[in-house]
């Protein structure tokens, strides 16, 4: 895996975690924008949500994670092959990995959003 593709995957990772502020999320994303190769479009998350896919190639798979558009918060990752590996029967455009994620502030503990 190329260094930006472990970085995009390490920082898909971070996101994943609520407990980041959104001053060191604003940072964070203004170093992923030096990225070479970096592109940025418009997708869905696995829960149909409308958001923007950040992701790079790595030598066998685009690395990408998704953030809300509007808010920057964090929606979900996904893994996505770029070449067949026929004797795993697998083909370009398979989907490796797959997440998403939904933050919520309730008042209690177990009280459901």
């Amino acid at each position: 895996m190329t260094s930006d593709a472990q970085s995009i995957r390490e920082i898909a990772d971070l996101f994943g975690n609520p407990a980041i502020p959104n001053d060191v999320r604003t940072t964070i994303f203004r170093a992923v924008a030096q990225f070479p190769g970096l592109r940025a479009v418009e997708t869905k998350d696995l829960a149909g949500r409308r958001g923007i896919a950040f992701g790079v190639a790595s030598d066998v798979k685009w690395i990408e994670f998704i953030v809300d558009p509007a808010t920057g918060e964090y929606r979900g990752d996904r893994d996505v092959l770029l070449r067949d590996f026929p004797e795993d029967g697998q083909k370009a455009g398979d989907v490796l990995t797959l997440s998403t994620q939904r933050e919520s502030i309730v008042n209690r503990v177990g009280q459901r959003p």
